[in-house]
């Protein structure tokens, strides 16, 4: 009920399971402990989100590789681990480590709506007496309510997250029909893109009308100091903006070791940002440019590329609106000349020099 009750209470999750430990390590009679929840979407490492009684060991936030943690084992059976002694068990063959306590302990998987989110560890200090199926009885209630309790927290963040990418698309639209000009919105897209995404950097590029092996930087937007200049243009033959034109789908970058292509270098290096998305700009059934977005931190949410796929068309159509608006206004000046010429030759029939 406690745990329930935190749904209403705080969205921090790390509140949440440390509480869960702290109760569960008091029914059990147990003094050390932890929480790992797998990283999404690749679940393939744990997050320490709580821990008690292990040191300086382990520090929350820490991460642990899921293939090489016992842990692992009650992710996928869905069942608890019981081990009476890590050293004899033919599963593990390992020695035991002091920050853990003794040789026994007890795994509990967090069994969310949908699927394992991770894993409770308790052991004792002192205690040579083993966990049992009771007290994975007595922890199972608690452990459901904090799984429940958390799953209740992911959605409604999730939701938070849509009102507000709605709100950005509802902005957009309203900009599409104002009557600012074709770089007046996009910067305004620009804008509404990084406060909705939560992105470092926003920068759109388009091809060269004249120089299609080239890409023009049309704008961008960051809090941080840039040496980039609107307008420079970059030959991209070679680079990863290349891949993802020739393949026409959105691009997830990490880059830990840095750029190694001078263009790439050139737009990305300098910001200290290690997470790049790269989507397409479709305009007349072509990608004629891309959307670039850095990002300090890895991405949080599984919907981050739907949602900048979605901002993206809408800038692509952005600026198509602006090339045709352009592309009019030229037509109707060159109509204009030519009307001009025909009240010249009606006037001066017969003074050619005039004509002239």
């Amino acid at each position: 009920k406690e745990l329930a009750d935190l749904c209403y209470v705080t969205f921090d999750t790390e509140d949440l399971f440390y509480i869960t430990l702290e109760r569960a390590l008091k029914l059990v009679n147990a003094d050390i402990g932890s929480v790992l929840i797998l990283d999404q979407p690749k679940r393939d490492t744990f997050t320490l989100k709580a821990r008690i009684g292990l040191g300086s060991h382990l520090q929350t936030g820490e991460k642990i590789s899921f293939g090489d943690s016992i842990a692992k084992y009650a992710v996928i059976n869905k069942s608890p681990l019981l081990v009476d002694d890590i050293e004899k068990d033919i599963r593990f063959g390992r020695s035991n480590r002091r920050h853990y306590g003794t040789k026994a302990f007890l795994c509990m998987p967090l069994k969310g709506i949908n699927e394992v989110i991770g894993v409770l560890t308790i052991s004792r200090r002192d205690s040579v007496f083993p966990f049992t199926q009771d007290d994975v009885d007595v922890l199972s209630p608690l452990l459901s309510s904090a799984a429940f309790t958390y799953d209740n927290l992911g959605l409604i963040k999730e939701k938070e997250a849509k009102d507000l990418h709605l709100k950005a698309l509802d902005e957009v639209h309203h900009l599409m029909s104002s009557s600012l000009s074709g770089s007046e919105i996009l910067s305004a897209i620009l804008k509404q893109t990084q406060s909705d995404i939560a992105c470092e950097l926003a920068m759109v590029l388009l091809e060269n009308e004249n120089n299609p092996e080239n890409l023009s930087l049309v704008d961008f937007l960051t809090d941080q100091p840039t040496t980039l200049s609107r307008h420079t243009e970059y030959p991209y033959a070679g680079t990863c903006i290349e891949r993802m034109i020739r393949q026409g789908t959105t691009l997830l970058i990490d880059r830990p070791n840095g750029w190694t292509h001078p263009v790439e270098a050139a737009l990305c290096a300098g910001h200290n940002l290690r997470f790049w998305l790269l989507s397409p700009l479709r305009m007349d059934g072509k990608v004629r440019g891309v959307l670039v977005l850095g990002f300090l931190q890895p991405l949080v949410t599984t919907d981050t590329q739907g949602r900048v796929e979605r901002l993206a068309d809408l800038a692509a159509l952005t600026i198509e609106k602006g090339l045709l608006s352009a592309f009019v206004m030229k037509r109707d000046q060159e109509m204009a000349i030519i009307k001009q010429i025909g009240s010249l030759l009606a006037a001066s029939t017969f003074d050619m020099q005039g004509v002239m």
